[in-house]
């Protein structure tokens, strides 16, 4: 991502048939343009690793969305089959990086 990055881990995807791809989540810092707010967040390693700048009506919304297409896409990938891991091995937890509460 060439954006102002504000947020990056790396992880491992691995896939049904058991092939690990690395990956990286990464978020970027909303920003303001010709067509308002939006913000930049991607999911490398994936097919679809994102949908491209994400809209929002001010900096926060346009932020809080992209976060929730990444927890959307961390909760899809394994209901395919998929496993996500940290760059040791151990399963990544979602609920670390986005908390039920």
């Amino acid at each position: 991502m060439t954006h102002d990055e504000i947020a990056r881990v790396e992880v491992r995807w691995v896939w049904p048939d058991g092939r690990e791809v690395p990956g990286v989540i990464v978020v970027a810092r909303p920003s303001y343009g010709d067509d308002g707010w939006s913000c930049l967040a991607a999911l490398e390693g994936l097919p679809t690793a994102g949908p491209g700048p994400i809209a929002g009506e001010d900096a926060l919304q346009s932020l809080t969305l992209a976060l929730t297409m990444v927890r959307r896409a961390l909760d899809h990938f394994p209901a395919q089959g998929g496993r996500v891991r940290d760059t040791e091995g151990n399963a990544f937890s979602v609920a670390a990086y986005f908390p039920p509460w």
